[in-house]
């Protein structure tokens, strides 16, 4: 049995007919929304920090944030956002901080998943995009290239 979660055969960003695309996710066709902006993301003026942002389907993404917290520690923190994504238009994410996990000996129900605050992202392309992050050490503003991405994924309106 295919693992629950996972994208299905016939996810809307295959191809309908032509050659396969042996890449992450097959080329698409159609209306391919911005899953184009998969990919890793950060701002030149605060090097250090950044975003990885994964598309599972045009209307849902995860995102994942790398950076620092105002005590030194690393702060990484993961949202998971499900609906329109128009390029241009601002998406507020809920984005949540892992705490209590170890490297030895891991024990999964010693992990919590705490809401940290949130990210208002907006992507007005596949190569560009802003975020402002608001939570627990502050707000954030990042202006946001695309590092690098995956070939062959669409990105259009």
């Amino acid at each position: 049995a295919k693992p629950s979660g996972l994208p299905n055969a016939n996810a809307e960003f295959r191809l309908a007919e032509g050659p396969i695309d042996l890449g992450a996710f097959e080329a698409t066709a159609g209306p391919e929304g911005l899953v184009g902006a998969t990919g890793s993301w950060f701002d030149p003026a605060s090097s250090g920090r950044g975003f990885n942002i994964q598309f599972i389907a045009r209307d849902r993404f995860l995102i994942y944030f790398y950076g620092f917290s105002d005590s030194g520690e690393r702060l990484w923190l993961v949202g998971d956002y499900q609906g329109e994504v128009a390029p241009g238009t601002a998406v507020t994410v809920n984005m949540l901080e892992a705490t209590g996990g170890v490297f030895n000996n891991f024990d999964p129900d010693a992990v919590t998943l705490d809401s940290w605050g949130t990210l208002v992202l907006t992507i007005f392309d596949c190569e560009s995009a802003s975020g402002s992050l608001l939570g627990s050490e502050g707000t954030a503003q990042l202006a946001l290239p695309r590092l690098a991405g995956v070939e062959g994924l669409g990105c259009g309106g």
